[in-house]
């Protein structure tokens, strides 16, 4: 089974240094199994969560 990896990018290039913002982002899951939010600055210092495993319904 050939398995279709989706990548969603949102630019925050517009956000101030050292400032906090609330963001709320819609994705589309459509045929997923799972999910894993990852987080990267501009020196490229990532941070990323598990696998989330989604159900059906």
């Amino acid at each position: 089974m050939h398995q279709r990896i989706k990548r969603q990018r949102v630019d925050l290039s517009t956000t101030e240094s050292l400032g906090e913002e609330s963001i709320k982002v819609d994705v589309d899951v459509t045929g997923q199994r799972w999910l894993r939010v990852e987080v990267w600055d501009i020196a490229t210092n990532g941070a990323f969560t598990q696998p989330a495993w989604l159900r059906e319904g």
